[in-house]
């Protein structure tokens, strides 16, 4: 796309562009400030010189002008060095960027996690108010701590006091369960024994 002349509205050469600080329009003579990006005075946008493919070299594979730079780590397509996106230090291609974030495979693109940890101490300390719900509850919030101690907690680095504190809560609930049924058992017992 060429820049025009404000003032004559001619289209303006290239020597004119690189002029600095100030140039002058060829069709009218006036004087022009001109301030241009580097990459507008590139003769091809889409292969600049020094990235032109040669006999022997590979492009890329979304852009058949332009030289490969880096190959994708997981599909192994050839990108050029606009396609290459490195991440973690492995190079992926935009393709495979975008199904590995939908899919849930690359953790460093991640915007929100399930918070187990969070989730076994509820289990474990809110049904403790009602002792005969520690029956399925504590069983449950061993099993959530235990399945998941090894994923990640959150984006924002926690400890894992929260899943020890649900085993405990949830060990204590078994024992007092467990105590609570010796204890009618006996009391049972008991009373059979006196009637006898």
């Amino acid at each position: 796309m060429p820049l025009n002349c404000p003032n004559c509205s001619a289209a303006l050469p290239v020597w004119v562009l690189k002029a600095k600080p100030a140039g002058m329009c060829p069709g009218c003579n006036s004087d022009l400030e001109i301030q241009v990006f580097p990459a507008f005075l590139a003769r091809d946008p889409i292969a600049p010189a020094g990235l032109a493919i040669a006999e022997g070299q590979a492009s890329c594979y979304n852009h058949a002008t332009r030289r490969a730079a880096a190959s994708c780590h997981q599909c192994g397509r050839f990108l050029c060095a606009l396609c290459q996106i490195d991440l973690d230090g492995v190079t992926w291609c935009p393709t495979c960027l975008e199904a590995g974030v939908t899919q849930r495979k690359l953790t460093a693109m991640e915007n929100h996690r399930t918070l187990y940890d969070s989730i076994a101490l509820a289990t474990a300390t809110l049904p403790a108010i009602l002792i005969y719900t520690s029956v399925v509850s504590a069983p449950l919030a061993i099993f959530i701590s235990l399945r998941y101690w090894k994923r990640p907690s959150s984006l924002v680095p926690r400890n894992k006091w929260r899943l020890v504190l649900a085993l405990v809560l949830s060990l204590l609930q078994l024992l007092l369960l467990a105590a609570l049924v010796v204890g009618v058992i006996y009391a049972i017992r008991f009373k059979t024994a006196e009637k006898v």
